[in-house]
Parts: C-alpha cells; sequence; structure tokens
C-alpha cells in the first residue's frame, strides 16, 4: 500500500514537472510569436512613413494577439484551464517585463504595468475560453 503511493506521488510530481515544461515551452513559442511579429511591425514601419499613434496601436494589436495566442497553447496542456494558463502567462509576463527593461533601460512606467497586466488578463481569459470550447 505504501509503496503504491510513493509511485503515485513519483508519477504526479513527474507529471507536474513536464506540465509546467510544457507551459514554459509555450511561453517562449508565443514571444517568439511576438518577436516575429515585431520585427515585422519595424520592417514595414521603416519602408514607409507611419505615424508614432498607429505604430503603437499595431504594437498593443500584436501584444494582445501574442496574449490569445499563449492563451490558446495554454488550454492544450492537461491542467484546469485557469492554472494552466496563469502560469503560461506569468511566464510570458516575465519574458515581456525583461524585454520592456531591456529596450527601456529599466524604465518602469504606468504604461507598461498596465501592458503586463492586460497581458496576463487576456491569457488567462482566452485559455479558459479556448479549454471550453475544445472540451
Amino acid at each position: 500500500m505504501v509503496k503504491q503511493r510513493n509511485k503515485l506521488q513519483k508519477k504526479e510530481s513527474s507529471s507536474v514537472a513536464e506540465k509546467l515544461l510544457v507551459c514554459l515551452i509555450n511561453s517562449a513559442i508565443s514571444f517568439s510569436v511576438f518577436t516575429v511579429l515585431s520585427i515585422i511591425l519595424t520592417s514595414v514601419t521603416l519602408s514607409k512613413s507611419v505615424s508614432d499613434r498607429n505604430i503603437k496601436a499595431f504594437l498593443y494589436i500584436i501584444i494582445l494577439l501574442t496574449a490569445v495566442f499563449a492563451g490558446f497553447l495554454s488550454s492544450r496542456v492537461k491542467l484546469k484551464a485557469i492554472v494552466s494558463s496563469s502560469v503560461t502567462a506569468l511566464i510570458l509576463v516575465t519574458m515581456m517585463f525583461l524585454l520592456f527593461c531591456v529596450i527601456s533601460s529599466f524604465d518602469f512606467t504606468y504604461r507598461v504595468f498596465i501592458t503586463l497586466l492586460s497581458i496576463t488578463l487576456v491569457t488567462i481569459i482566452s485559455g479558459i475560453i479556448f479549454k471550453n470550447l475544445i472540451h
């Protein structure tokens, strides 16, 4: 009986570690999508004269699409939707925060805070919606 519990606990702990690894990979894929879309936006704006206001709008759209994509990927993990989406959002927000800090030379403004909060909320909400649509 005790041996069966130990085997079950080891199996559950390795399963949780695997699921966390999947969440990390999902966040890395989402961050890569964000990077590629940002590079495309940059190359388009360099070739054409686009106002700063439009660039910011497109950037926020890219950020929110990345969050929705991360929520979609997190809905595929065999965890509760809120848990997998939260873990994926936490990892993605950490990556984005590090990127924002490097770009803005560690200037943490209210816009960065609102952007990171919106990434978190959109990822969690879209993960829950996609999980309910898929299953």
